[in-house]
């Protein structure tokens, strides 16, 4: 969203770079209908509060690989087309073991679970102490 809302703003895309660590695309074409040469891909990652370790998700097509960065590593697998409610965890079925391989190579090339865990206790140990030195009464 907030590579259209500057796009919207008149900032262009190199400028966005530039300036921002922008890692989304503008979306203002796709919302005029004009889908043609657009990526028939989204990623997302969660790693905040209510999760115990990051997370990330890769829809390509009608396939939607989640997974969930630690040991021991979790995947979920779904055909959107064939189960739009995401009821049927296909992962580790052998008859798409490439499809999932597919896609958890590309969240590998665009993703470093490592490196976000790693980020995220760094950030949980920086917050620990700062409410120690602080007392209980200020929560980060």
């Amino acid at each position: 969203l907030t590579a259209t809302i500057l796009d919207m703003a008149g900032i262009g895309m190199d400028e966005q770079k530039s300036h921002w660590a922008v890692d989304g695309d503008p979306l203002l074409d796709l919302m005029a209908g004009k889908s043609e040469g657009w990526k028939d891909e989204a990623f997302g990652e969660h790693n905040a509060h209510g999760t115990d370790r990051p997370r990330a998700m890769l829809r390509q097509g009608p396939w939607k690989l989640c997974y969930n960065y630690g040991d021991p590593e979790e995947f979920e697998l779904y055909n959107l087309d064939s189960d739009p409610g995401e009821f049927t965890n296909l992962a580790g079925d052998p008859k798409h073991r490439e499809v999932q391989q597919k896609l958890f190579r590309r969240i590998n090339e665009l993703w470093d679970g490592e490196k976000v865990d790693n980020e995220v206790r760094a950030s949980q140990e920086e917050r620990l102490l700062i409410r120690e030195v602080a007392s209980e009464e200020y929560v980060f």
